[in-house]
């Protein structure tokens, strides 16, 4: 087998749209994750305001939510992303005619060992991969692989905007003072049962 041309160019321009493409997919899932974050953070708010769960749970559901957004971003950017694929986005969005991608694609081939037709082949390969190389300067990886606004922003901004006002809302609470109504009998010798009456009182209670 002849010696393979050398393109390290190609696969560190692959390399480079790789990182951009994960890291806009991991802002992407982030982004949706908030949303559901937010809503589970908008429940715990409201849980321990209500006191319908205790203040440490409500912290457990808050770290939860954080960590909701860190997976979303993780597991969208851990998405396959194939060299051949991020080189044909490189290919349409710079007009290199498929160079970059045909070059990886001939390469693997060379590589492997794969049957061909001879000799002849094999130089056309070549030739093309050659090519490739030659077109790496001509190449837009910005173009390519922009950062744009993610598309659930506007809801994730909605939810985070909710939670953030039920937070400062006050939420009326029921009154829980201690109050003596009455004593029956008022007056009484000692020994007598007398009954207090009241509101917010521990189980009624009969004093002697």
């Amino acid at each position: 087998m002849a010696q393979l041309t050398d393109t390290s160019a190609i696969q560190r321009l692959v390399r480079g749209a790789r990182v951009r493409i994960r890291t806009q997919w991991a802002v992407e899932g982030a982004t949706t994750a908030t949303v559901f974050a937010a809503v589970v953070a908008l429940v715990s708010i409201f849980a321990v305001r209500t006191k319908t769960i205790a203040p440490a749970s409500g912290i457990m559901l808050l770290v939860f939510a954080g960590a909701l957004i860190v997976i979303g971003a993780v597991v969208s950017a851990a998405r396959r992303l194939d060299d051949e694929v991020v080189a044909r986005r490189i290919d349409r969005a710079s007009n290199l005619s498929d160079r970059l991608s045909t070059a990886i694609a001939f390469e693997r081939v060379m590589r492997g060992g794969a049957p061909n037709d001879g000799e002849t082949t094999q130089e056309l390969m070549q030739a093309a991969v050659r090519d490739g190389v030659r077109a790496v300067p001509r190449a837009d990886l910005r173009k390519a692989t922009p950062f744009v606004v993610p598309r659930d922003w506007k809801y994730a901004l909605g939810f985070l905007a909710v939670s953030a006002i039920a937070a400062g809302l006050a939420i009326p609470q029921p009154d829980t003072t201690p109050r003596v109504l009455g004593v029956n009998p008022e007056k009484a010798r000692p020994g007598t049962e007398i009954v207090i009456d009241g509101e917010n009182l521990v189980p009624p209670e009969v004093v002697r």
